[in-house]
Parts: C-alpha cells; structure tokens; sequence
C-alpha cells in the first residue's frame, strides 16, 4: 500500500527536509511519527529537498505501508506524534505508480521580502528584511530573462553536483500581498539555493547595483561568481507541487 501525505511546515528549527547526520530533519520527524504508528521503520520520499531554515505551504511525500491500519486516518494520527511546527494536512492511497519527486510536473515557490524602514518584530522568521526602497519594475524586468529552458549554472550552489544544471521556468511574478513583497516562481525543477541565488542577484536589481540587461549577463554566463549573494532561507516557501 502507498500512501501519499500532503504536509505543512515552518523549517526555522531544522536542518531541512532531507535526513542528515548534521541535524534534524522534517523527514526524519515524520518517519519517526510513522515508526510510532507501524511499530516499523518507513522510509519517507518527499518531493522537493528544501534547505535548512525553508518553510513548506505544502509538502508532498509518499510512503509504502507493510500492513493496513483500520479506521485510522494517517493525518490525524501521524499528528499526535509530531511537533507543533509539522502537520499533516491530508493522506490518501495512491497508485503504485505515483511517487512524491518523479511523479512532479512542476513546483512553485514563494519568497517573501518585508521591504520596510523598521525591521517587523513578526514576520522575521518567515521573510527577509531588506529596509532599502527596491525598484519593483527593474526587479520585474530582470526576472522575466529566466522563464523558458536556461542554463541555471550561475544560480546554483557552487558545491552542487547535479548532472545537469538546465532547467524551465514557467513563469514568474511579483506580487505585493499585505505587508510584504512576494516573488513567486514556477519550474520544471530547482537547482540547490537556486531560488535564493536568483533572489539575491534581483535584489541588487532592485537597489540598482545591476541593470535588467546586466542580470540577463549573469544568467548567460553561467558562472556563479557573477552572481548576487544567497537570500537568507526564511523567507522561502514551497508553495505548491503540481502532479
């Protein structure tokens, strides 16, 4: 039996999605949750290996199950057992066929900027303060360079060790929503710190230390080290996994 989870969390205290010896995973919470309810190890696939300090809208992961558990809600059971800074907000059976990474079409992140004079007392476990005026257009314009099929060598962790470093990007916006600025972009697929590499390069954008033109420069010259500065990850969410 294959169960697919849909799940939620706030990543300020872990180590990222993905079990590592250095930390405390979200992953490793989880199947620690499912070990409980099994009395077995469950290894747990997640769809997108967010980074230490990333918050997920919604998570997808899936797992096998040795024995069915009648009457029971794996959602409602699983989140007796966890945190209060993990939830599960659905399980369902699924197909054999489905699995939580390959099974994807595309991903969508969010990243939230809370472009303000004084820093929020708040918001700042979940968005990036930047107190310096952004020009929002020229950010725009930088950014629409990266949809379509590029090389994203320039946006990516220079320890990363992807096969290949091409990817789509569908498309990008920039909306303001309440008190913040969000950048939100959809792909194929992201590279490691992809998202908050490309963040950082638009926000010299913004502060006109790098035109549009001289981004797009950037990206075509797949070197990293013509690239901005990493975000910090607290402003970034997983939004959604498209199947």
């Amino acid at each position: 039996m294959k169960i697919k989870l849909e799940i939620q969390y706030d990543g300020t205290h872990y180590a990222g999605w993905q079990r590592q010896k250095n930390g405390i995973s979200i992953q490793e919470k989880i199947e620690e949750g499912l070990q409980k309810l099994f009395g077995e190890r469950v290894v747990l696939h997640g769809a997108s290996r967010t980074d230490s300090g990333v918050h997920a809208k919604l998570q997808v992961a899936h797992f096998r199950a040795s024995k069915i558990l009648k009457n029971i809600d794996y959602a409602l059971a699983l989140n007796t057992q966890l945190p209060h800074d993990i939830r599960i907000l659905s399980s369902q059976e699924v197909s054999e066929d489905f699995h939580a990474m390959r099974s994807t079409k595309s991903k969508i992140y969010e990243y939230f900027i809370y472009n303000k004079p004084v820093k929020s007392a708040l918001y700042y476990r979940h968005s990036l303060w930047v107190p310096q005026k952004l020009d929002v257009l020229a950010m725009d314009e930088a950014s629409q360079y990266l949809v379509g099929v590029h090389d994203f060598k320039s946006f990516q962790a220079s320890n990363s060790c992807f096969k290949t470093t091409v990817r789509e990007i569908f498309g990008i916006k920039w909306k303001e929503k309440e008190e913040f600025l969000v950048f939100s972009i959809q792909g194929s697929g992201f590279l490691k710190y992809m998202v908050r590499i490309i963040v950082g390069t638009l926000l010299e954008v913004g502060k006109g230390n790098v035109t549009p033109l001289e981004f797009k420069e950037i990206l075509n010259s797949k070197d990293r080290s013509q690239a901005g500065r990493t975000a910090r990850p607290q402003g970034l969410f997983l939004k959604e996994v498209l199947y």
